[in-house]
């Protein structure tokens, strides 16, 4: 296993999707579960009402797997920041979500938050083009309401 001591949480996460989306399974893995160390960690000790640490948790678990954990963490980072506190970070949270539930195969949930954004301005690179392209979305791709989504520009 790659020794991962120095990388921050955000880091390891970043490295673990770009594995996944490289199909390297278990430097994948390993970078997940290096990531949700640091995470619980932050949460733990440091700063447990950051959303944000909540749906990069919620990110790590779910490229491990434990989707159940997962929704939780993704689900109490929007609780935590709601639209009416943070319209920019709530929209971005809810990105996040997104991916965490489609990798638990809720795929109407997942879609009901892309639909729930289209039209409305957010932070991070969140467009038709990028759906069409990130393998994180192709098993969505055959779904009507996704290409539907696809066809306009979010």
């Amino acid at each position: 296993m790659e020794n991962y001591n120095t990388d921050s949480p955000f880091t390891l996460l970043y490295k673990a999707q770009i594995f996944d989306a490289a199909r390297m399974e278990q430097e994948a893995i390993n970078a997940y579960e290096a990531a949700a160390l640091g995470y619980t960690d932050l949460i733990g000790k440091i700063i447990q009402e950051d959303a944000e640490n909540h749906a990069f948790l919620g990110l790590a678990y779910s490229g491990l797997g434990r989707h159940g954990d997962a929704i939780q963490e993704g689900e109490r980072a929007l609780y935590l920041m709601p639209a009416e506190r943070d319209y920019w970070a709530h929209r971005q949270l809810s990105v996040h979500l997104a991916e965490i539930y489609l990798r638990a195969g809720k795929h109407t949930e997942a879609l009901d938050i892309l639909e729930n954004l289209q039209g409305k301005p957010i932070l991070i690179s969140l467009t038709a083009n990028f759906l069409r392209l990130d393998p994180l979305w192709e098993s969505l791709r055959d779904n009507p309401r996704f290409m539907h989504l696809v066809a306009q520009d979010l």
